[in-house]
């Protein structure tokens, strides 16, 4: 009877201090998610004696795999793990996520979801005249002449794409332009880089200031940003000038491709990674390029909607009579002696 007794009490200390049960939580792929991208959040439990309840920053949302306030999620069991999957991430999905099971046993993971910033076209605005301290407000064909004396308007040929780009080497056209990016809203604030690259060499444009804008300037067509989100608009000037290109100056020569892209930092390769393998985002069509247009009317590096809009882009045709260049890289420039070509050169 003693040894009864002795097994009893021995049986009910080990159960006493067994471990708890144990539970983990993953979110695959990473707890920091792109916008537009997927997301698993899993909780397994050893054995499962009661209900894995869900929680967004405290609220209770699941129970098990019945959803009752979280749209767009969905759940899937497999033996003693849940899932919730959601595969269209938004900014409101951020916070911190909890599965519990029973009263004392609970984990957490805060997902981070990162809203890159797109790019709209870019936007042609009026330049200011030396001789004319008002700018003009210009049509969707036009662009501010800065040569002459007075306000008027001349027609800048081309639509910005490869195939027509805008043309500043006929001889009523503008010498300089003024290009405007904008950026969707975004969960960062990313540096906007701007380059030149035509058949010879890649440059850095260096934007103009915020108080280089005028009050005049009709406004962005920025979006209506949700709090902790920004949207970013940067302005760059550049002029056709064969003869003395300088870095300073934002000199173009021959057919030149301009580009406009956020650098998000360390965040670039994961947001590229997302929008490459991930669902479609949504279409802006680029300057000078046809909504209609299918992918064989692109020509070769044409400005589109293939790049995702990490980028906008426009061509613009200088004249390409120089001899000389100096050409620069983040270290070292180097003189580089050009012939005069034909100013529709391939970039």
């Amino acid at each position: 009877m003693a040894g009864m007794i002795a097994v009893c009490i021995f049986s009910f200390l080990l159960w006493g201090f067994s471990s708890p049960e144990e539970l983990i939580m993953r979110a695959l792929p990473s707890h920091r998610a792109v916008a537009g991208g997927h997301l698993d959040l899993s909780c397994s439990v050893s054995t499962q004696n009661f209900p894995i309840m869900w929680r967004k920053n405290g609220n209770d949302i699941a129970e098990n795999c019945i959803i009752y306030k979280v749209n767009g999620f969905k759940c899937r069991k497999s033996g003693n793990t849940y899932h919730l999957i959601k595969n269209s991430l938004s900014w409101e999905d951020r916070g911190v996520w909890t599965c519990s099971h029973g009263p004392k046993t609970k984990k957490s993971i805060e997902v981070d979801i990162i809203v890159p910033a797109l790019v709209y076209p870019l936007i042609l605005r009026p330049v200011q005249l030396k001789t004319d301290p008002y700018p003009v407000v210009i049509g969707p064909s036009s662009i501010q002449s800065d040569v002459g004396t007075g306000r008027s308007q001349l027609l800048l040929p081309g639509t910005g794409s490869r195939r027509n780009p805008f043309d500043m080497t006929v001889s009523n056209a503008p010498r300089e332009i003024m290009l405007e990016c904008v950026t969707t809203c975004s969960s960062l604030k990313p540096h906007i880089q701007w380059r030149s690259r035509n058949s010879s060499w890649t440059m850095t444009l260096h934007p103009q200031t915020e108080s280089d804008f005028t009050a005049l300037d009709p406004p962005a067509p920025t979006d209506t940003c949700l709090p902790g989100l920004h949207a970013i608009r940067e302005r760059v000037r550049v002029m056709c000038a064969p003869n003395a290109p300088t870095r300073s100056n934002n000199g173009l020569v021959g057919l030149n491709r301009i580009t406009c892209q956020p650098n998000h930092g360390s965040d670039q390769d994961l947001i590229q990674q997302a929008l490459s393998f991930g669902p479609p985002v949504d279409n802006y069509a680029s300057t000078g390029v046809l909504s209609g247009w299918t992918a064989a009317d692109y020509e070769t590096d044409e400005c589109g909607p293939k790049r995702k809009h990490l980028e906008a882009c426009v061509f613009v045709l200088c004249s390409a009579r120089v001899h000389q260049r100096t050409i620069w890289s983040d270290h070292e420039s180097h003189l580089l002696i050009i012939f005069s070509t034909d100013s529709h050169e391939s970039v």
